[in-house]
């Protein structure tokens, strides 16, 4: 099936870095199982249990970017997803001056310490129209299909322009 030409989705998935922490988590949890000292035990599975709260909030998969007929809607922040219900901020079309797409910098350590990825988006921003604060989210959690983006945003916005940013500048998009 072919997707919705007037509606692109994003959701929050189980990324890279939260993989084998919950995977270590759970094998520390089994190993505790086997040691005599229930209290030790108690301690670590309660650490284990913490420590899996992230992936596990981010695997419920919700929407973390949505672009449609509407408007645009940023889900909750990733760090929102695991303190407090963090709500979805929409910005309707009618708002919207352009989208710029700023891509991760490979000379920059990524967000987590590692290395950045090359060609990847790292923020999303929405500049307003009528000069208000505009709108930036980091892409950490999901990730951005630009061209998917882009092909809706011709769809149903046709005035708006998806540009690249500079890596790691917020000033004036290049084209």
């Amino acid at each position: 099936m072919l997707p919705d030409p007037g509606c692109y989705e994003e959701r929050y998935r189980l990324t890279a870095g939260g993989a084998p922490a919950l995977g270590a988590s759970l094998i520390t949890v089994g190993l505790l199982f086997r040691t005599e000292a229930l209290w030790a035990a108690c301690v670590v599975i309660a650490v284990a249990l913490a420590i899996m709260l992230g992936p596990a909030m981010a695997a419920r998969r919700r929407v973390a970017f949505r672009a449609d007929y509407a408007g645009l809607t940023f889900g909750p922040a990733p760090r929102a997803l695991m303190v407090r219900r963090g709500r979805p901020v929409f910005i309707p079309w009618g708002e919207v001056d352009k989208i710029l797409l700023h891509p991760d910098d490979p000379g920059i350590a990524g967000r987590s310490g590692g290395v950045a990825r090359s060609g990847r988006v790292a923020r999303v921003e929405v500049r307003r129209r009528d000069q208000a604060a505009g709108m930036t989210r980091e892409v950490s959690g999901w990730r951005l299909n630009r061209e998917r983006l882009t092909s809706v945003t011709a769809a149903v916005a046709p005035g708006i322009a998806v540009v690249e940013g500079q890596p790691g500048v917020e000033g004036p998009p290049r084209t």
